[in-house]
């Protein structure tokens, strides 16, 4: 509606004037109503032009006000955390019962598991023992050659040391 009534005034100022100009060159008709009648027309004119550009503005912050905004998808994001805050916390109080009655179950399991795995890892090293002890007097055996092939003076001090 701002733009109609700019419209129409801007209109009439500059038909009048327009006309005003027109009939003092013109000296055959009264110069006011040849400025008058010409005022009305722009100003008519004037009003189409605003009437014109009032409704595509209207149109326009129709179509920009069905968009959502920052701040209102903020404001619905945040109310949508607030509401949903009761569930997440009664979710994690649950899920931490579980996880501890899930543990307690596991627990006789474990302790099990670790005594196979500690008798199996001793069975093991039984098993080992005499492989270990060969492959000690193997190395003694290369070793005590390897000193004495080298010729050392003091191979006998070496040798008592291993």
């Amino acid at each position: 509606m701002r733009k109609l009534v700019k419209g129409a005034l801007l209109g009439g100022l500059v038909g009048g004037a327009v006309g005003a100009f027109q009939a003092s060159r013109d000296e055959s008709e009264d110069p006011t109503a040849r400025a008058a009648r010409a005022a009305a027309e722009a100003a008519v004119a004037g009003a189409a032009v605003g009437w014109l550009l009032d409704r595509r503005d209207r149109r326009r912050r129709a179509r920009f006000a069905s968009r959502p905004t920052l701040s209102a998808a903020l404001a619905t994001a945040g109310a949508l955390a607030e509401a949903a805050r009761p569930h997440v916390v009664h979710g994690a109080e649950v899920a931490r019962q579980r996880a501890m009655e899930a543990a307690e179950a596991a627990r006789p399991h474990v302790v099990h598991g670790a005594e196979v795995a500690r008798q199996r890892a001793m069975e093991a090293a039984e098993v080992a023992r005499p492989h270990v002890a060969h492959a000690v007097e193997t190395a003694k055996e290369k070793v005590q050659a390897a000193v004495e092939s080298s010729q050392l003076t003091d191979g006998r001090k070496v040798l008592a040391k291993v």
